[in-house]
């Protein structure tokens, strides 16, 4: 798979396929809280990204992804394909780049001393042959973005 793809972070009802936003339109106001509104919808993309690659089924991943934070728990391994695909959804929104912003914030961690153990952590959670590639890339990307920001600093 070319790791040509973009993150939106701006969250718009519109963006999400129709047969999908009455879900999601019923979902935000369980969302408005520690900025769980902009990570579901980066981890419903990551989803139709996965999706394109590793099969599965919309109409279960879709759901699952949109309403994974609305109640606060949790299932310990995949059970099906369609459940690593949400899990692996969620995981890679720590690590693009307004994920891994949203999370600094919402944590109030400092960036460079929160990525090493988010490197670190992420390294055993992802399920899926594309969820491991999405997060190989994610994480060059931020190393870059660190050596990129040290080189101005210096």
């Amino acid at each position: 798979m070319p790791l040509t793809y973009s993150i939106d972070e701006v969250f718009d009802l519109e963006k999400i396929d129709a047969p999908y936003q009455s879900i999601f339109e019923l979902a935000v106001p369980f969302l408005k809280t520690r900025l769980n509104l902009p990570h579901t919808y980066i981890v419903y993309q990551y989803a139709k990204l996965l999706l394109e690659t590793e099969g599965g089924a919309r109409e279960i991943v879709f759901p699952a992804c949109i309403l994974h934070d609305v109640g606060w728990s949790t299932v310990p391994n995949a059970r099906s394909l369609e459940d690593a695909i949400t899990k692996d959804s969620d995981k890679l929104f720590r690590l693009c780049a307004s994920g891994f912003r949203i999370d600094c914030q919402r944590f109030r961690v400092d960036p460079q001393e929160y990525w090493p153990n988010l490197l670190q952590r992420s390294r055993a959670w992802f399920l899926t042959a594309t969820g491991k590639e999405l997060a190989a890339y994610e994480s060059r990307e931020r190393e870059r973005e660190f050596q990129e920001q040290q080189k101005r600093s210096s």
